[in-house]
């Protein structure tokens, strides 16, 4: 009988981080630039952010709640558009964005918290939330205590060959296989983590999907390639 994963919980408020292995953020007008496709996206996708972090060169930060619409969707309008403004020689997001739900208010705070530096800049979302501080930022959301609603959501789970059938379709669209894959480690473990982050579905399943890798193998080669993010 195949095997069901246990099923994930979601939120539509998520915190994301998404970085750069070279300069992201070269001056004030970079910044300046992407606050704009931000405030496009928000118009756009018509989601709500909570909070932003632009300070860190390579690198940037959001909260923000998505209303249910794509999270991928929402972040490709960003992180493309600011890439063809860049127009920088290599790529400049290689690796995808990671994101975690915030699934109660005490998260949501604490993270706004986490993210918002005491700076007197229109570059990281603490002025919105400072009062002697004026901010032009009309598109942001603000958050305080009471003030909002988390839609919180089970994830179905996948059957053994639900994951199996979701692999072969990724690697289609790649263009590769899981031969391919055995003789390139470093591209099987980028996969491994794409996929983690995409399937409601446990590291045994990914690691038969995988070609028979053990659950242990797969929790190791997850850890590693994300601590060298």
């Amino acid at each position: 009988m195949a095997r069901v994963a246990r099923s994930k919980h979601s939120s539509s408020i998520v915190s994301i981080v998404q970085k750069t292995d070279v300069q992201c953020f070269r001056d004030d007008h970079d910044r300046n630039t992407f606050i704009d496709i931000l405030q496009k996206a928000q118009s756009t996708y018509q989601f709500q952010c909570y909070a932003f972090c632009l300070l860190n060169d390579h690198a940037f930060r959001l909260i923000i709640d998505t209303k249910g619409r794509n999270i991928s969707k929402i972040m490709q309008s960003i992180t493309i558009t600011y890439a063809m403004y860049r127009q920088a020689k290599t790529k400049l997001f290689p690796q995808r964005f990671k994101s975690k739900p915030l699934l109660n208010q005490e998260e949501v705070l604490n993270e706004i918290g986490n993210i918002n530096q005491k700076t007197h800049t229109r570059y990281n979302s603490y002025c919105i939330y400072h009062e002697k501080l004026s901010s032009d930022l009309d598109f942001m959301s603000l958050v305080l205590p009471h003030s909002f609603k988390i839609t919180t959501e089970t994830v179905p789970s996948m059957s053994d060959e639900e994951v199996i059938a979701k692999v072969h379709d990724y690697l289609q669209r790649n263009q590769c296989s899981l031969a391919d894959l055995k003789r390139d480690k470093l591209k099987r473990n980028r996969c491994l983590l794409e996929l983690r982050r995409e399937l409601p579905c446990s590291l045994k399943q990914l690691g038969i999907a995988f070609g028979g890798l053990s659950e242990s193998t797969v929790s190791k080669i997850l850890k590693q390639i994300e601590q060298t993010d």
